[in-house]
């Protein structure tokens, strides 16, 4: 990763080769199942990666504690800007967890994205036990 300033705005870029590929499928899919109209307001976002399993990997071993990090993958929800939301800051939950891939569940992610309605959000909020 390397970061620098434009005109005041940070940017980010990776030297990873194959991350705009990912990144341009995972928008490209999302656009198949965005809505008509972006959202505006608050998402609950939830993330399900599955890596490929080593095949020197036993298969009692679901759970991925290797490379890449979760915080890493959860990147993904850049490719979402534009498409589906206006800006991931919107997002007010993210939910995720890696694992390998198992039989009829092959290598990618699966995402999930629930707008939360300002109700929701207020009768959340009254809910809070301190």
């Amino acid at each position: 990763m390397r970061a620098f300033v434009v005109k005041g705005r940070p940017i980010i870029t990776s030297s990873n080769r194959n991350l705009k590929a990912w990144r341009d499928l995972i928008c490209l899919e999302a656009q198949r199942h965005a809505p008509s109209t972006l959202i505006d307001g608050a998402v609950i976002v939830s993330l399900r990666f599955r890596l490929p399993r080593p095949k020197s990997l036993p298969k009692r071993i679901t759970h991925a504690v290797k490379r890449p990090d979760l915080d890493k993958l959860c990147r993904v929800v850049d490719s979402l800007t534009g498409v589906v939301w206006r800006d991931d800051s919107q997002i007010i939950r993210l939910e995720a967890e890696k694992e390998y891939e198992r039989e009829g569940f092959p290598p990618g992610v699966d995402i999930e994205i629930v707008a939360v309605s300002q109700n929701a959000q207020s009768a959340d909020s009254g809910a809070v036990v301190q």
